[in-house]
């Protein structure tokens, strides 16, 4: 059952149809409610433990297909929200309103009402897709999946990014009046996401990955975060305690990566990796190409699209050629540079 599950998750992805893009959404969804239907009965949790034993590939790309679905849902979601608020807010500025013409203001309503039914419709479906990551992060067997180097840094860039749009300076812009009619929850969306922090918190992978995007996670939403947590008491106070020492932790490795970055900050262009720009630690030469590429970033690539970004060939993450020579060198690099730093 779980097999099929999984493997089906995947497939739906490209059906044929010229709807195919919209169609995976609906077909994930029933997926995901059988999932969480089963997810409390040990003969399947069991079945689950040993698909990842025997087929951790297909687990990656479930996966790798959820928080796909999970960006792109949430993403839409809160554009919807900002353009409803948007339009609340001027719909209820009787100034503002009645500074529009008749056209203008028929406009807005029907744009109103189009929004109004794309939220509801798109919050069912990104609602069930957090809470199939909340479910999966939890379970030890299947959390060491989302800690693989070519997916953690994503995970972890997902989830700062959400945390920063509900508690971030702009969160105001998501609030709706009468939310409950459209299924806006945001308090058990924040939930949600801080319970996948916290999940994932067991590894020190994790704060790794939160520590070097520089895009979205920051000391401030994460305290913000905490605050709103104590505040409303969504999370129990151990759990609220969890998040303040993954906090600490961020900051140490945020300490030791702004050290290494200086440290290494004069690598040669050969060390670095063409898609990223960071220093390699597993080099890999692309067999269509020749290019060489840091496995976790190319890796990360194919899940998505399984070609050679720099000619479009085919490519599996099974053809890469480890670069030994290469590797050696880099550590090398490494090691003559922080003993120099002592």
């Amino acid at each position: 059952m779980m097999r099929a599950i999984f493997r089906l998750y995947v497939d739906v992805e490209t059906t044929g149809s010229s709807s195919q893009f919209y169609d995976k959404f609906s077909s994930r969804y029933y997926l995901s409610d059988i999932l969480m239907e089963l997810w409390d009965d040990q003969h399947y949790r069991r079945s689950l433990h040993e698909l990842v034993a025997a087929n951790e590939k297909l687990v990656l790309n479930t996966i790798n297909m959820l928080l796909n679905d999970a960006n792109w849902l949430l993403d839409d979601t809160i554009d919807t929200l900002q353009e409803l608020h948007g339009l609340q807010m001027i719909m209820g500025n009787p100034a503002d309103w009645n500074s529009l013409t008749q056209e203008q203001q028929k406009e807005k309503r029907e744009r109103f009402a189009e929004l109004e039914k794309k939220l509801k419709r798109t919050l069912r479906l990104a609602n069930s897709s957090v809470q199939v990551l909340v479910a999966l992060t939890g379970d030890e067997n299947i959390r060491k999946v989302f800690l693989r180097p070519e997916v953690v840094e994503r995970v972890a860039v997902m989830l700062n990014y959400y945390l920063k749009q509900l508690v971030g300076p702009r969160c105001q812009e998501l609030k709706l009046k009468n939310k409950e009619d459209y299924g806006w929850e945001p308090k058990n969306l924040l939930t949600d996401i801080m319970r996948a922090y916290l999940n994932l918190a067991k590894s020190d992978k994790f704060a790794a990955a939160i520590a070097i995007d520089h895009r979205s996670y920051s000391e401030s939403i994460f305290l913000s975060a905490i605050d709103k947590a104590t505040r409303i008491r969504f999370l129990r106070p151990p759990e609220i305690q969890e998040f303040r020492l993954l906090l600490q932790e961020i900051q140490k490795t945020e300490e030791i990566e702004e050290k290494e970055a200086e440290l290494f900050a004069d690598a040669p262009d050969e060390f670095l990796d063409p898609i990223m720009s960071t220093l390699m630690q597993d080099p890999v030469t692309l067999p269509a190409s020749g290019m060489v590429c840091d496995r976790p970033v190319i890796e990360r690539h194919l899940l998505s699209d399984p070609s050679d970004p720099f000619n479009r060939k085919p490519l599996k993450a099974e053809h890469l050629i480890p670069n030994v020579e290469l590797r050696a060198r880099i550590r090398e690099y490494m090691n003559l540079k922080k003993a120099g730093a002592r």
